[in-house]
């Protein structure tokens, strides 16, 4: 019965693991996304480094739905690629495809946090080639 209960104990910390990295993980990525909101969208247009006042607002409105949802899938991808290292066993025929999916996930999410900063490249490059 101890056996039981210590094997128990240790799949709860576990998962508690798996969910602590995985919320420290979205944190660190909606800390990244709001620098970047804050330097793309605030910072380079007001000191003229890239035009752009004037579209702060339809900037915003695609940026800000999209980094929210990128630091959540940065959280999930740590969550999914831990889970399934741990709990699915080595022999499954999918393991491979369930660890590319959850990289894929982390990878979207990089984009909705990077949009900020593919957006100013986007800006910049139109600004550069038809000189303002």
């Amino acid at each position: 019965m101890a056996r039981h209960r210590s094997s128990h104990n240790l799949s709860q910390n576990s998962k508690q693991e798996e969910i602590r990295l995985a919320q420290k993980d979205a944190w660190n990525g909606l800390v990244v996304w709001l620098f970047l909101e804050v330097l793309s969208f605030a910072i380079l247009p007001r000191s003229n480094i890239i035009p752009g006042n004037n579209k702060l607002l339809t900037w915003l409105t695609f940026s800000v739905p999209l980094g929210l949802v990128g630091a959540y899938l940065i959280g999930l991808s740590s969550w999914l690629m831990k889970h399934i290292q741990e709990e699915v066993d080595r022999s499954h025929p999918n393991k491979r495809l369930m660890l590319f999916a959850s990289q894929l996930v982390g990878w979207v999410g990089l984009l909705g946090i990077g949009l900020p900063s593919i957006m100013v490249g986007l800006v910049l490059w139109s600004y550069l080639t038809k000189g303002g």
